[in-house]
């Protein structure tokens, strides 16, 4: 059970949603698989020079295993020209944010395959897997116009 997350159509931003006063939950992948895609990771020296622009989420340093990190490296991609190798590095990092999904045993299998849309968009399909049924398939806009 999560928090759930609603989008905003018009500013693409996301936020709580509040119901009678209460936060609202959610008992589908929705809200894990929205903060693990568009929580920005933490870039390493040779994807970012500068320490203080590698983003990363905090709570990176409370996890028990230094090698747990949340989030995407998406953001890295932001600036990038639509081509099929930067639709194939939105795959990956995708993939690896989605990971800790099978590694925490709530799916067996993740499954991330994308498209461009015209020049200008890149759309992703996550396919939660669990025992050869489907738990859950998503679409996501990465990002539009870049």
């Amino acid at each position: 059970m999560d928090i759930k997350l609603i989008k905003d159509p018009v500013d693409n931003i996301y936020d709580f949603g509040i119901e009678n006063g209460d936060l609202t939950l959610d008992d589908s992948f929705d809200t894990a698989l929205t903060l693990s895609l568009f929580t920005d990771a933490r870039a390493d020296g040779g994807e970012v020079g500068p320490p203080q622009l590698r983003r990363g989420w905090w709570g990176d340093e409370t996890l028990p295993d230094p090698t747990d990190k949340f989030g995407s490296k998406n953001w890295l991609l932001s600036q990038a020209r639509v081509t099929n190798d930067t639709l194939n590095r939105g795959i990956n990092s995708s993939k690896q944010a989605l990971e800790w999904l099978v590694k925490n045993n709530y799916s067996e299998r993740v499954n991330v395959s994308g498209q461009i849309i015209g020049n200008d968009r890149i759309n992703l399909t996550i396919t939660l897997i669990n025992n050869n049924n489907i738990v859950a398939s998503r679409n996501y806009t990465l990002w539009q116009n870049t």
